[in-house]
């Protein structure tokens, strides 16, 4: 008899144990991921911000009065401890608040005198454990913070206005979001490969998207030229209006658009008839483009106002209908 109750009572408290086959079985989805040492993938986000699983797996003391509520993997209960709701002994509450109720006041106030050493014990533990968190947190943002002031220091010191660094912070912000930043351990950013990414890549796409506008936008030509080091240079640069929306005044507005289309080297002549060849090469590949010419811009060389072979009349000449 003696020995059948003390089966009887081994199977009880075999029935409450937290590895119990049986319902372990029964419960297999949804027994609390704090018993379970497999992947917890399928804990929320927020679950174990300040608990430890490792610190209950380790402290036999903590096994004792800290259970899983069966069917929720968010919350545990405090055998210790009333519920405020109901008054019934087993508190309930959040995973993360589990150090938070174990250090407090009342937790003590319910823990029996001879049980208090391994309280203070457990408290230990949890305070060694959330300080080292709270180090590493602190180291992280340190250098964070170092860091930060690093990459701005670095991007001034390039003269790059606070609008430019603003821009380029937020794309950053962006990418990393999307984390699309891998390219930079992929690829190099030497001189000479951004200069021919430049010429061969963003220039030719540039230069094809502007003629697109410009041949359903009516525009103007400013044409200069300069001498920079003994060399003579002519640019061209267009002027056209485009809506676009404003984020500030909530709706679309007009604005001037300014965009150079291609700077030339004048070798031994900078005649009219060179830069008419010139323009007609860089900006005048369609008649599209040449009907939206409206306006013509340029200083009072002799190369650009002569009334026979100056760069004004030569471009009338060609059908050009446009002001000056």
């Amino acid at each position: 008899m003696e020995k059948a109750r003390h089966t009887k009572s081994d199977s009880s408290k075999s029935g409450r144990a937290l590895g119990n086959n049986s319902n372990q079985k029964k419960n297999h989805k949804s027994k609390s991921p704090i018993l379970n040492n497999e992947s917890n993938s399928e804990v929320g986000e927020n679950h174990y911000t300040m608990f430890s699983k490792n610190i209950y797996r380790n402290n036999k003391y903590m096994q004792k009065f800290i259970k899983p509520i069966e069917g929720d993997e968010t919350m545990l209960r405090c055998l210790k401890c009333k519920d405020s709701k109901n008054g019934t002994i087993g508190k309930k509450m959040l995973v993360n608040s589990v150090y938070l109720h174990i250090q407090s006041k009342k937790h003590r106030a319910n823990t029996p005198d001879n049980e208090i050493g391994q309280l203070e014990k457990l408290i230990e533990e949890i305070e060694s454990y959330e300080g080292k968190k709270k180090q590493v947190r602190s180291n992280k943002e340190e250098n964070d913070s170092e860091n930060y002031l690093k990459f701005l220091g670095f991007l001034m010191s390039k003269n790059l206005s606070f609008s430019q660094i603003q821009d380029l912070g937020n794309y950053l912000k962006e990418l990393t979001k999307e984390n699309k930043l891998n390219f930079l351990k992929k690829f190099s950013f030497e001189e000479q490969l951004l200069s021919k990414i430049s010429k061969n890549c963003f220039r030719t796409c540039l230069i094809e998207s502007l003629k697109d506008k410009l041949m359903e936008t009516p525009f103007s030509l400013m044409v200069d030229n300069a001498t920079f080091s003994k060399q003579n240079l002519c640019a061209l640069k267009v002027k056209f209006l485009e809506k676009e929306y404003n984020t500030d005044l909530n709706a679309e507005v007009t604005v001037i658009k300014n965009k150079v289309i291609g700077i030339s080297t004048l070798l031994e002549s900078s005649s009219g008839k060179t830069m008419e060849t010139i323009i007609n090469d860089k900006l005048f590949p369609t008649e599209e483009i040449k009907n939206n010419f409206k306006g013509f811009t340029h200083d009072n060389g002799s190369s650009l106002v002569d009334e026979n072979i100056g760069l004004a009349s030569l471009l009338r000449k060609s059908d050009a209908n446009f002001l000056t």
